[in-house]
């Protein structure tokens, strides 16, 4: 992990073409183990076997419970004002970072409703009573019970944790340290701050 933060760190401060570059290359590793294990979770289900009954309202066990479900939902789904911040680097700042925003919510949000219900059904739709009380993040569980069995030397939980947990090398790392410097440049440049910009 310290290594991984100095790998960002070290390409924030080299520019943002290279920051740009360690995101895309950390992100798609981190989406890469997800949709994974996600799959493996539809060719490997737990009890109840594969099915959609995850998407019916009739399986809401209580108001409360669902409107909590929306507020993490709305948290998941937060970070797109980042791009605005780096729009005076980008081609056609006007044209671009809009659509990147909307293409980037529609497709994470397609990523997101995949990935929640495959593992769902991995885990097992009759037994989700035990997810919700595991004392164990359940993308570990299903690691495990999915692929320790390969032999592969050390623990699945330990392999995705680093791309996956561990947040080192994604985007939401890779993002805040550049966002945050452009736009306390933006506002050091606006003079709104008793110090000089520096280019």
């Amino acid at each position: 992990m310290i290594v991984g933060v100095g790998v960002v760190g070290f390409s924030v401060i080299r520019g943002v073409e290279l920051a740009a570059r360690t995101m895309i290359i950390g992100g798609s590793i981190e989406i890469g183990i997800v949709l994974l294990l996600s799959v493996w979770g539809l060719f490997s289900p737990g009890h109840g076997g594969t099915n959609v009954s995850g998407f019916s309202p009739a399986h809401i066990p209580a108001s409360n419970g669902f409107f909590l479900a929306v507020v993490f939902t709305i948290f998941t789904s937060t970070g797109w004002e980042a791009s605005v911040a780096r729009g005076e680097e980008s081609r056609d700042p006007r044209r671009n970072v809009p659509r990147g925003i909307i293409w980037s919510a529609v497709i994470l949000g397609v990523f997101l409703l995949f990935t929640s219900w495959a593992q769902t059904v991995g885990w097992g739709t009759n037994n989700m009573g035990s997810l919700a009380n595991s004392s164990e993040l359940p993308s570990f569980v299903l690691a495990s019970r999915f692929w320790l069995s390969m032999a592969i030397g050390f623990s699945p939980s330990a392999a995705i944790f680093f791309p996956t947990d561990g947040r080192v090398f994604s985007p939401l790392v890779a993002t805040n340290l550049p966002t945050v410097t452009g736009s306390l440049f933006d506002v050091q440049a606006s003079g709104l701050t008793p110090f000089p910009a520096v280019a």
